[in-house]
């Protein structure tokens, strides 16, 4: 123990020794856990860029167009790769051994190490193993901008350290914008603290340090605003103008909420909504391009009671969120951290000022999370907890007391052993069947892809890439070339457009009904039938015309 403790402090600054330790981590999480993206969104962003709808489209969305072009280009040299998900794990990785780099060179004593392991093992898991671009974005921006305060607090200038954090920051604001602001906004605990530190060195000194933060700052904003000037141009086509309205309007009533129906009937009566229109549309039916126009989801959201900031609202606030922090996985790393700080003693009114601006800060953006109507998102909770952990790491003293080392790691097993219900989800032996299940999935994709003549409208969910491919696995270009979903956020971008214009589609639900070009893949046929026989022809039939997997297709007639 002691020969590694004296290893360690020996080379603990060397940047070679925080990627060698970042490379067994990762290797070891990966032969230990199977990665899996968290949420579906992934696989719809990748669809854009890899070619799975016969195009390598650089517009993905949600992300920098500049990103995009990057990833279109290497699957346009060649798709044997999964590019999307081994760029995001460079950069992972890229954050990652920045963290480790400076956590090394904070920690002078065991018990801080303890600590800074910590923080490396349990959100290192949550990026690798969990991959959700979001949650990408803010782990880049809050390990880019701690790289940067590390780099303006240091005697000498560390240009190299600042140009790179630089560059990570931005690669986090270009996967995600709203998180790179986030995982900033929670990183400003560090630089009070800084302010703290320099504000007694008098007026001049005092006046150039701060110059020196503000200026670098400055230049990582006008950096990121112009990379958000070069996507917003990528957007200037009447196609995708008609497009980003469409897509404000579904975001704010699928993502905050649809008014109840019961409560708002004779509302969604008026807009020609009933109870089987209202079932299609929660269930992400929602391009009816008649019945659930742009104009009318603007209506529906316009139907939501205004929320009040009252004392109610504030109990609520309070049930809903505040006490479930400990239901967030991420949480009890941060709790073990100020453990850490509790217990290191000799606290100065400038640390525990900076550990109240945090607290203060972490509840202003879940209260603006709450009044929002999407909160306690596990994509966006870990940069939250990432950034407030390391802001209370950095007022730490260096040296903390001998003793605590002691304790550290028998509250380190205990984290670990109150996470485990998120960790064991992930272990190979447990997701054994996964790879099986993919092929049923991926059987269906093949069969539509084969049958070129034809196309496959899906009911949302009926066919999925997500569910067919897992992270590193390439996905053959052209794949859902011929299949319309009637439904998701890519639904309505000019490529969905031009593929309905090819087979002369104006409405999909209208449409399929009679063409004989035209078969529709549903996992609940029923559901749609009352949907068509309601609205479009009473007398159309389903016959199931084939079987392939888990799925089975059907020709409206």
């Amino acid at each position: 123990m002691k020969s590694i403790t004296v290893f360690v402090q020996k080379h603990r600054e060397k940047v070679w020794f925080s990627i060698f330790i970042n490379i067994v981590l990762l290797a070891l999480l990966l032969i230990i856990f199977r990665p899996s993206y968290e949420t579906n969104d992934d696989m719809g962003l990748c669809s854009i860029v890899n070619g799975a709808y016969g195009t390598f489209d650089a517009h993905m969305i949600y992300a920098n167009y500049l990103l995009g072009l990057v990833l279109a280009g290497l699957y346009k040299i060649t798709q044997a790769l999964p590019w999307y998900a081994l760029v995001q794990y460079a950069a992972l990785f890229a954050a990652f051994t920045a963290l480790t780099v400076v956590l090394l060179r904070r920690s002078e004593t065991v018990a801080v190490r303890f600590l800074g392991a910590a923080i490396l093992l349990c959100f290192s898991y949550e990026g690798y193993i969990r991959l959700q671009y979001t949650k990408t974005a803010g782990i880049l921006a809050v390990a880019g901008v701690f790289l940067m305060f590390y780099a303006l607090c240091t005697e000498k200038r560390n240009m190299r350290a600042l140009v790179c954090g630089m560059a990570l920051a931005c690669l986090g604001a270009m996967y995600r914008l709203p998180q790179f602001f986030t995982g900033a906004f929670l990183m400003t605990g560090i630089g009070l603290f800084q302010l703290f530190q320099i504000g007694g060195r008098g007026k001049k000194e005092f006046w150039k340090k701060a110059g020196r933060y503000v200026g670098a700052f400055a230049v990582l904003l006008l950096l990121v605003i112009g990379l958000y000037g070069v996507d917003r141009l990528a957007y200037r086509s009447e196609g995708w103008q008609k497009y980003t309205s469409y897509n404000e309007a579904r975001t704010e009533l699928f993502d905050y909420g649809f008014p109840g129906f019961e409560k708002n009937q004779e509302e969604y009566e008026k807009l020609g909504i009933d109870s089987t229109a209202y079932k299609m549309l929660r269930g992400w039916n929602h391009m009816d391009t008649e019945k659930f126009t742009e104009e009318i989801m603007e209506t529906i959201v316009g139907m939501r009671a205004p929320k009040r900031i009252n004392l109610s609202f504030l109990k609520s606030f309070c049930r809903k969120v505040i006490l479930q922090f400990f239901t967030v996985p991420v949480f009890w790393c941060f709790l073990f951290v100020f453990l850490g700080w509790l217990l290191s003693g000799g606290h100065k009114w400038t640390d525990v000022t900076v550990f109240l601006y945090e607290c203060f800060a972490v509840g202003i953006l879940y209260f603006y999370l709450f009044y929002r109507g999407r909160y306690l998102r596990n994509r966006v909770d870990v940069p939250i907890w990432l950034a407030s952990s390391l802001v209370l790491f950095w007022v730490l003293p260096l040296a903390q007391r001998l003793w605590a080392q002691w304790i550290m790691p028998v509250f380190l097993a205990a984290v670990v052993i109150l996470t485990h219900g998120t960790w064991e989800k992930r272990l190979r032996v447990n997701t054994a069947a996964e790879p099986q299940k993919r092929e049923a999935y991926r059987e269906v994709l093949e069969y539509l892809a084969s049958d070129k003549e034809h196309l496959y409208i899906t009911r949302s969910g009926a066919v999925s890439l997500m569910s067919s491919y897992g992270i590193f696995e390439s996905i053959p270009a052209g794949i859902v070339e011929n299949t319309l979903s009637l439904g998701g956020w890519p639904a309505n971008t000019p490529g969905y457009v031009a593929r309905m214009e090819k087979y002369g589609i104006t409405n999909p639900f209208r449409d399929m009904i009679g063409n004989e070009q035209i078969y529709l893949v549903d996992g609940k046929i029923e559901e749609t039938m009352e949907y068509l026989h309601k609205y479009y022809d009473k007398d159309a039939e389903a016959a199931l015309v084939a079987e392939p997997g888990i799925a089975k297709i059907y020709k409206i007639e």
